[in-house]
C-alpha cells in the first residue's frame, strides 16, 4: 500500500523524539520506506526500534485506512420529492 503521504500523530512524534539522535533518523527512514515503498524494516541492527514500530504502525495504518475510506465520499444525498 505505497502512499504519497501519511499522517503522523503528535504522540508518535513525542515518543520518537525521546530516542537518541541516531535512532530517530533511522526510525523515520524505516517508517518512510515502509509507507512510501512498501519496504518491511529489519530490526537486526537496532532491535529497540521494534518496540516503537509495534506501537506506531497499527495507528498509522488505521489513520490511512480511515482517510482512504473517507475519500470515497459520505452517505448518499437524499433526493427530495
Amino acid at each position: 500500500m505505497a502512499l504519497e503521504n501519511f499522517v503522523l500523530q503528535k504522540s508518535y512524534y513525542n515518543a520518537i523524539a525521546k530516542l537518541p539522535e541516531e535512532l530517530k533518523s533511522v526510525f523515520i527512514a524505516m517508517l518512510c520506506d515502509y509507507m512510501f515503498n512498501d519496504k518491511q524494516p529489519s530490526f537486526e541492527e537496532y532491535p529497540i526500534l521494534s518496540s516503537f514500530w509495534d506501537l506506531v504502525i497499527p495507528m498509522v495504518e488505521a489513520d490511512n485506512a480511515s482517510r482512504k475510506n473517507g475519500s470515497r465520499g459520505g452517505r448518499p444525498k437524499k433526493i427530495n420529492k
